[in-house]
């Protein structure tokens, strides 16, 4: 984050980053300031890298650009007001401290705030308290896709797609690495079911002429759209270079 070039995204994701330095925090407000959206799932910044907690979470420069302060880690459901986004999981919760924040989530169990939004500078923060992903999510995959429904606002798609819906199928998982120079995808099935999928990559992502499973050396496929082709039999795994 300190050496990189961050206005190159269009969004950033920080999720359970428990330990934060205080000047990557402050990289990170620079950013949406500047423009950018910052996604934060879960606990992010309430240590220093000495596990010293900052009074109060989290970090300051985090603080002042979310415009509310952790006020409490709790176990619980987070709902929308079209339902549950999560399962049962532990969740942070949050006291606003600016006029301007958007609440978009709250505790099912009460009223403490557990998702919200802002906008600040030229950009916008997005916060949820619980991480969200295969572990966490509703059984509908609710979270993911109202996650993906808050970045679509911003005129942001998702990076990876299941065009078969992965936000629909919550036991699918998919994250996108780089390495020297090589885009890597690590996939999941933790379903009974074979299946297909295409996976729409970002465009200044490379793809070879033949991406491989490292694991296995099964290949991929290039798809039209700057997208692969992967098969996933029930259970599996794959880790694909790109």
């Amino acid at each position: 984050v300190l050496s990189s070039d961050l206005f190159g995204y269009e969004a950033l994701v920080l999720t359970g980053a428990t330990f934060l330095q205080t000047r990557i925090a402050e990289r990170l407000a620079e950013y949406v300031r500047g423009g950018g959206t910052l996604v934060v799932l879960g606990p992010c910044g309430v240590y220093d890298t000495n596990a010293r907690m900052h009074e109060p979470p989290p970090a300051a420069p985090l603080r002042d650009l979310m415009g509310a302060r952790l006020t409490a880690v709790r176990t619980g459901v987070v709902s929308t007001n079209m339902g549950p986004i999560t399962g049962t999981v532990p969740v942070c919760c949050y006291e606003p401290e600016a006029p301007d924040l958007e609440a978009k989530a709250h505790l099912a169990s009460g009223q403490e705030l557990a998702a919200f939004a802002r906008n600040v500078g030229a950009g916008r923060v997005i916060v949820c308290g619980a991480e969200l992903g295969a572990a966490t999510d509703a059984q509908d995959g609710a979270g993911r896709r109202w996650l993906i429904g808050e970045l679509q606002k911003q005129g942001i798609e998702a990076p990876i797609r299941d065009e078969d819906d992965g936000a629909r199928a919550p036991h699918l998982y998919a994250r996108l690495l780089q390495h020297a120079g090589r885009g890597h995808l690590l996939l999941a099935n933790l379903t009974a079911t074979a299946r297909w999928c295409r996976l729409v990559i970002p465009a200044v992502v490379p793809i070879s002429d033949g991406p491989v499973d490292l694991l296995t050396g099964t290949p991929a496929y290039p798809a039209p759209g700057h997208a692969v082709d992967v098969y996933l039999a029930a259970d599996d795994v794959r880790w694909v270079c790109l």
